[in-house]
Order: C-alpha cells, then sequence, then structure tokens
C-alpha cells in the first residue's frame, strides 16, 4: 500500500476508507452504462455450479449503449472464458478496485484457476456483490420464488441459490467475526442438484468500489483471432458513495482510491478527484 509522508517526523500509511459512507444501487441503464465510461480496469469473478469460483483481471470493454449493454474480448485461453461460455446467459460480477488493489490486480493476472481455486490461493476476500447478503437476485430467480414454494414448484430453489460469503478463514484474514453461511460452494451444488439445472451463483471482491452483476447474451468466437468477442448486459450495480456524484462514476474524496486504467506492461493510469467538482 502506498504510504504518505510528512517532511516532519510524522510519517502515515495512507488508508482507504472500505467501510466508511454508503453505497448507492444503480439500476437505470444510462447509469449502469457510465460506470464503464471511465475504461476502469476489473475484476471479472464467476461461480459456475459445481466448480470453484474464478476470477480474471479485464480492461478490454466498452458501454455498447445507454441501456446497459457493453462488449467485452477475452483471450480464449483464459480459464475464465471457458467458464461463462459454458451456459448462455452465465451471471458473472465485474468489480472495480482502485489503485490500493494494484498489487492484487496484477496478482490475478499472472495466476490461474483451472489448477484450483484462486480466491483461496491468492486470498482475495470476497463477498457477495453490494458487499451484503441477498442484495442481489436475477429476474429468473424471482419469477420462480413467485410461481409457488418449494413443495409445489420444482424451481422454486432458484430464489434462494445464494451468492457466495467468506469462509470463515477469509473472515478471519479481513478482521470480521462472521461465519460462513448459506454461501458456500457446497450449498450451491446442493441448489444445482435440487433443481436438476445448473444456475450460476455470484461472487465478488470485497475490496472494490463497485460490483456490477451482468450476464452474457452472446459470444462470438470467430470475430477476433484467438478470443471470444463477448456481448454481455449489466443488470444492476453497487457504488461506494465516494465513487459516485449522482451522474459519473468518479472518486469525490481525496484518499478514497483513484480509478486504474490499464495502459500495458504492467503500468496504470489513474483517475482521480478532478480539479473542479
Amino acid at each position: 500500500m502506498p504510504e504518505a509522508a510528512s517532511k516532519g517526523k510524522d510519517k502515515a500509511k495512507i488508508s482507504k476508507p472500505m467501510n466508511q459512507g454508503g453505497v448507492v444501487h444503480i439500476t437505470e441503464g444510462r447509469l449502469l452504462s457510465r460506470l464503464l465510461y471511465p475504461n476502469p480496469v476489473c475484476l471479472l469473478s464467476v461461480a459456475p455450479p459445481g466448480k470453484p469460483p474464478n476470477v480474471m483481471a479485464c480492461s478490454w470493454l466498452t458501454p455498447a449503449n445507454n441501456l446497459g449493454t457493453f462488449i467485452m474480448v477475452i483471450n480464449k485461453k483464459r480459464h475464465t472464458a471457458s467458464l461463462i461460455h459454458q451456459r448462455e446467459g452465465a451471471t458473472f460480477v465485474l468489480s472495480v478496485p482502485t489503485h490500493y488493489e494494484r498489487d492484487l490486480v496484477l496478482r490475478i493476472g499472472k495466476a490461474t484457476g483451472a489448477k484450483g481455486d484462486k480466491f483461496k490461493t491468492l486470498n482475495i476476500p470476497r463477498c457477495p456483490p453490494g458487499w451484503k447478503k441477498n442484495q442481489w437476485k436475477s429476474k429468473k430467480r424471482a419469477h420462480a420464488s413467485s410461481l409457488g414454494s418449494s413443495s409445489s414448484n420444482p424451481f422454486a430453489a432458484l430464489a434462494t441459490l445464494p451468492s457466495f460469503e467468506p469462509t470463515p478463514k477469509e473472515e478471519e484474514s479481513s478482521g470480521s467475526k462472521a461465519t460462513r453461511g448459506a454461501g458456500s460452494l457446497d450449498d450451491v451444488k446442493r441448489a444445482v442438484q435440487a433443481l436438476g439445472g445448473a444456475e450460476y451463483g455470484t461472487v465478488a471482491v470485497k475490496e472494490c468500489i463497485c460490483h456490477i452483476v451482468c450476464h452474457v447474451e452472446k459470444m462470438l468466437p470467430s470475430f477476433i483471432d484467438g478470443h471470444w468477442l463477448v456481448k454481455a448486459q449489466m443488470e444492476e450495480a453497487w457504488v461506494r458513495d465516494t465513487h459516485w456524484c449522482g451522474k459519473n462514476f468518479r472518486p469525490r474524496i481525496l484518499g478514497s482510491g483513484d480509478i486504474l486504467t490499464f495502459l500495458g506492461a504492467q503500468k496504470f493510469g489513474l483517475l482521480g478527484v478532478p480539479e473542479s467538482v
């Protein structure tokens, strides 16, 4: 983590106010699109049924309209690409880090989840999108829930399919006293078995300032050599109010964390607090 040193005796570490302030919930398409206007570096996480969740760094993505649709390019060799390609409409989460998480972004980019759970291997704190349990419920799950109880409706379990929550070890490392709840991988497996289907869960990177729940609409395999061209849709998002001014996604407070944009060769540009606000 960067350090700020004064000319006197005082030397203090810059602390990130991740647990300060409120959270803004965004559902309107034009505002969802604006979350990607600054071209932020994102951490794409996916929780496919029956498999460990995975996360990758990505920056090749851009809004395609003002309705929350965006285009993304992913190398076909990436393990995450194989996970989101397994099922039409696969759900995933984009978590937006700040410069405080620069080293984490680089570590995620260098590691693969093909040989194990990258969240556990890299000790990445995780949480449901929005930082709280049951913040997000897909339209598909909500519809299944409205059809009836689990006793009369075999699809009602969709409504209770959980988001991933931190394990006790992860909570201990992040200083939280919460214990592992209903959002474990085993619970996802049980829910999927009850459904006889394959519904994706959701998992986000806790130490980020924005979580965006998305789903895949289409993947084109031959448009770009060696890469998937992905059309995806943002469903809803949660942003720390330190980085949302009502119409734009940007830092509002000095020290709250500059947004990263990737320049190549492990170098990043920074979007900070504008001089004129």
